[in-house]
């Protein structure tokens, strides 16, 4: 069912219910979920689908492919679908060619947060419901997901991505970039389908008011949310992986000059770091997207890496996190190598420790 009002007044009420609820051209709203739109204007008046409206106004658009371990994936990482290289980087010239090799019905679109555009990502699974989203945090438009949750765009704030939390309960996600162009996240859009939820798409119930998204700051009300949910205003882009010689040059800059220290660590406070590490790997959860050995991995490469530029570790520390990796996941060498590769292009020095923190 679908109510319309007339502007000025703009809104979106979505209600979660049982029973299949259909827009008023017939189309099933994803997962159940009824939809009361208005506002952003007629959407059968579009002449041009959202993906390319946001191009027009600027914004890329990336195409996402089916993750080519879906059916068989070693890397405990549950990935679904795969964005391209660089996306977060990518320019609206380059992402304008790539839609052209978009294959309805089997790639995934998505928009790049933080470019004029973010989005309250309410994930209904989760609990997250839309009546708890401030009503003025919902006038410039709205999409249902396929779990039957709700994309509401907002004007970018520069803060990046992270949890999304109202009054303290957590709602979903918050697709954001900061000013620097880091911690960027991906917001799938209508038209598109996902092989987790086959047979349904998003639906743009509410017109994204484009313009006025980019024509305005940020209410100070939706800064305020950012800052509750502890979101970050500080972060660049991730750099491209380093080259396999550069690893080697890390490794060999970072070898004790003592002949006859043979540990990982230099100081006590990297010892402790790496041992906590450790330790972390007996608790990992193979297969698992958050607690899985391939998240393990990334965070632990991550901090290893940041206190052997710091000095507090060795390069050796980095064989030592391998030989562990390695005993849980046999034959994941090349991940391994693919991970520190990213992790020595990203890392920068970084500790608390009295020695080494100068």
């Amino acid at each position: 069912m679908v109510t319309h009002r007339p502007p000025p007044e703009r809104w979106c009420r979505v209600t979660p219910r049982h029973k299949a609820a259909t827009d008023r051209d017939g189309r099933d709203t994803a997962d159940g979920a009824e939809a009361i739109v208005g506002g952003g204007g007629d959407i059968s008046s579009q002449s041009k689908p959202l993906h390319m409206r946001l191009l027009d106004a600027g914004i890329p658009v990336v195409v996402c492919r089916p993750h080519r371990h879906r059916s068989n994936c070693t890397l405990d990482c549950d990935l679904e679908l795969t964005p391209p290289t660089g996306w977060s980087r990518v320019s609206v010239e380059k992402a304008r060619q790539q839609i052209a090799k978009y294959r309805p019905g089997i790639d995934t679109l998505a928009m790049v947060g933080g470019h004029g555009i973010d989005v309250l990502d309410i994930d209904r699974k989760a609990g997250g419901d839309s009546d708890e989203v401030p009503p003025g945090l919902r006038r410039w438009g709205c999409t249902i997901t396929p779990s039957g949750g709700w994309h509401f765009p907002v004007p970018s704030t520069a803060y990046g991505k992270g949890d999304l939390f109202i009054d303290g309960v957590y709602q979903g996600d918050y697709v954001g970039g900061t000013a620097l162009g880091g911690s960027r996240l991906l917001c799938f859009l209508p038209g598109s389908t996902r092989p987790k939820y086959p047979g349904k798409s998003y639906l743009e119930v509410q017109t994204w008011d484009i313009a006025a998204l980019l024509a305005m700051g940020p209410p100070p009300g939706l800064l305020q949310l950012c800052e509750a949910s502890g979101l970050s205003l500080t972060g660049g882009p991730a750099k491209p992986a380093a080259s396999a010689a550069q690893v080697t040059a890390f490794v060999d800059a970072h070898v004790s000059a003592d002949v006859y220290q043979l540990g990982a660590a230099n100081c006590g406070y990297g010892h402790v770091a790496l041992t906590r590490m450790l330790d972390e790997a007996a608790l990992v959860n193979p297969g698992d997207k958050a607690t899985g050995r391939h998240m393990w991995a990334i965070r632990s490469l991550m901090r290893v890496t940041e206190l052997v530029d710091a000095g507090c570790l060795t390069s050796q520390s980095l064989g030592v996190l391998e030989a562990n990796f390695l005993a849980m996941k046999p034959g994941a060498g090349a991940e391994w190598q693919s991970l520190v590769r990213h992790a020595v292009a990203n890392a920068r020095a970084s500790t608390k420790c009295e020695v080494h923190g100068g």
